[in-house]
């Protein structure tokens, strides 16, 4: 929801910044990881707790 009031505001740099951050930082690294520990399994969970985390964090 916060992402869109933003987005609706006209800040769009901030938002692009987040999401590369967001993606490079959080996502990449933990579907990686999980991928390596469950194989084709940790993709799914790698987003998905990435995705998780990023949302508790907003």
């Amino acid at each position: 929801m916060l992402n869109g009031i933003v987005r609706a505001s006209g800040a769009m740099i901030q938002i692009l910044v987040l999401n590369i951050i967001s993606f490079w930082v959080l996502r990449y690294p933990l579907t990686y990881l999980f991928a390596e520990w469950t194989g084709e399994k940790g993709i799914a969970l790698g987003m998905g707790v990435g995705f998780i985390i990023l949302s508790s964090a907003v």
